[in-house]
């Protein structure tokens, strides 16, 4: 018996993007770093399930630095086709001031064939932010918003 490869992502964000306040936005235009069965596409930042199974799904997001009223908030979510599956967090910010909003999640999720994933941003500055990205080259490479799914 031939054992199967394991699906394995493992993304991450080099291009600017804004986030406008009070509005979800799907994060686009990733950096492919690992996608051995070439289920994710990095300029929709969408990724369709190749086979149904456990995974391991983690997401987190910098963005730069904002002066930002009390009691803003950055929510993200890896939003599922199948509704179910949908998954959040949330980091609240009780401060007015300067800061670097940030927050990140890794959840095991019970995945079918052909259900499509992507990472979602919120937050409600009163003003677009831009996420905190690493150019190509830049660093060593580990990026401030990053996305990975690893098959169990």
């Amino acid at each position: 018996e031939s054992e199967v490869e394991k699906v394995v992502l493992n993304a991450r964000k080099n291009e600017h993007q804004t986030i406008p306040s009070n509005s979800e936005t799907i994060i686009t235009t990733w950096q492919k770093i690992t996608d051995n069965v070439n289920a994710f596409n990095p300029n929709t930042g969408v990724f369709t399930v190749p086979r149904t199974g456990n995974y391991i799904v983690s997401y987190s997001l910098s963005f730069g630095h904002a002066q930002i009223p009390a009691n803003s908030y950055v929510e993200i979510s890896i939003k599922s086709s199948i509704g179910t599956n949908t998954q959040k967090s949330r980091v609240v910010y009780t401060r007015a001031g300067g800061t670097q909003m940030s927050t990140y999640m890794t959840k095991t999720l019970k995945l079918t064939a052909g259900e499509q994933l992507s990472c979602v941003a919120y937050q409600n500055s009163g003003s677009g932010i831009a996420l905190r990205v690493e150019p190509s080259g830049v660093g060593n490479g580990t990026g401030f918003v990053n996305f990975s799914v690893v098959e169990m």
